[in-house]
């Protein structure tokens, strides 16, 4: 598949191209490669029907975030990616609540992140309930982790997660 050509001096200026199939590229692209070199299955028939959107719900950033902060007390949290990450950053430096809502943003990220590969790899599916149940186990252990390395935030976070269910 991959292959380098002789080098032929010429007075023309050198350029680099990238051949994936039968198709030239003037530059190298992760993306279109992996299309090209992935194990690929048939399309199960029916697919549709049980992915619909109407019918089955896909674990969604959106819905796992909106779940955690309401488990947080958060009533006015943003949804849109970007209003998240704005109010996140505007949040006060180093408090220790702002600390554990960025956890539960980062480990809603890690969470739906392997939920996705789990049911793309494995063809495993875990409720939604479950999801935030690991949510919160994670940031939890993260807490105890911190407390018993000595990081600063250590026993406030660990406190604050320690009162919550």
């Amino acid at each position: 598949m991959a292959s380098i050509s002789v080098v032929v001096p010429s007075a023309q200026q050198d350029t680099a191209t990238w051949v994936i199939g039968s198709t030239t590229h003037s530059l190298f692209s992760s993306k279109i490669l992996w299309s090209a070199i992935r194990p690929r299955q048939q399309p199960l028939v029916g697919a549709n029907l049980v992915w619909h959107t109407t019918l089955i719900s896909k674990h969604s950033t959106n819905a796992c975030w909106s779940k955690c902060a309401q488990k947080l007390g958060l009533t006015m949290v943003p949804r849109n990616w970007d209003h998240v990450i704005h109010w996140i950053l505007s949040l006060p430096k180093r408090s220790p609540s702002a600390v554990a809502i960025y956890q539960v943003w980062a480990a809603v990220l890690f969470e739906v992140w392997k939920e996705r590969n789990r049911r793309s790899h494995e063809g495993i599916t875990f409720m939604e309930v479950v999801l935030i149940r690991n949510i919160f186990r994670l940031v939890k252990d993260k807490s105890i982790a911190l407390l018993n390395t000595g990081h600063s935030l250590g026993a406030d976070l660990h406190q604050f997660w320690s009162s919550r269910p």
